[in-house]
């Protein structure tokens, strides 16, 4: 008999926002939050093992996701129907960026914005520590009501307690600053998944880049909005450093032909 696959309700009590990266070469699952993995009915080291494929049936719909994120796009709301471990299908939207030679990070969060709560408990938000990148989780005001230990690396601060409450824009390069509001305005609408890239200062005066991709959610009951910043500065010093170089080349070539322009006949 073929096995029946039936489609969860939204708004089930046990359902969470849950982050996953996956290789951008093979598409297999590198790390995942307890909450995604809970989620589908997996441990977060068995989860770890699938390739997307393996989460989403869906040939025609996983292929579109895989060319909307090439290269160095963003997507947002991208609809999927994943496969829990008991045949069911959750219904989600994925927010997703992919960068040259770093793993694509996918926050799952609920198909219709709002209609599913991060329950916001010790216990989940915990997991974040595991993660390498750095999350945090802001008020509709843009305050912190979460950050993770990367988030107290980035910014120089001894611990992420130190952290609730403030600001984040007092980290921002302020050339950056108009641009971030904006990004958090739409994230506030619902029109997450675009990745940005911007510097910040720590409060020692050590300035970082970083790139950004975040989602709007429910935390503890009200509107917020879960970001993923992740610290790029060592590509950028080495595209800075193309970058002199290509020009270096430039003008020597536009020199050697002046040279030979002049040379008589």
């Amino acid at each position: 008999m073929e096995e029946e696959t039936r489609t969860t309700e939204h708004g089930r009590g046990d359902v969470k926002v849950g982050i996953f990266t996956l290789s951008p070469r093979t598409f297999r699952i590198t790390r995942t939050t307890d909450d995604i993995s809970g989620m589908l009915g997996y441990a977060p080291e068995e989860l770890a093992s699938f390739t997307l494929s393996d989460i989403w049936p869906d040939e025609t719909e996983r292929e579109r996701f895989v060319r909307s994120i090439g290269g160095r796009n963003a997507v947002a709301d991208f609809p999927a129907d994943l496969i829990c471990r008991d045949g069911t299908l959750l219904p989600v939207a994925i927010a997703a960026a992919s960068l040259s030679d770093t793993d694509i990070t996918c926050i799952v969060s609920a198909r219709h914005p709002g209609a599913w709560e991060f329950p916001g408990g010790e216990e989940y938000l915990q997991v974040f520590d595991s993660l390498i990148d750095a999350v945090i989780i802001l008020d509709r005001d843009g305050d912190i009501l979460f950050a993770n230990t990367a988030v107290a690396t980035l910014t120089g601060v001894s611990s992420p307690a130190e952290l609730i409450g403030q600001n984040p824009l007092q980290f921002i390069h302020p050339d950056y600053k108009e641009a971030v509001v904006r990004n958090l305005a739409n994230l506030c609408s619902g029109h997450g998944g675009r990745l940005i890239h911007y510097p910040m200062q720590d409060l020692h005066g050590n300035e970082r880049w970083v790139e950004a991709l975040g989602t709007k959610i429910l935390f503890k009951g009200r509107d917020a909005n879960l970001v993923v910043l992740r610290d790029i500065t060592e590509r950028k010093s080495v595209e800075s450093e193309l970058a002199r170089t290509n020009q270096r080349f430039r003008d020597l070539y536009r020199l050697v032909r002046m040279m030979c322009d002049n040379v008589p006949d």
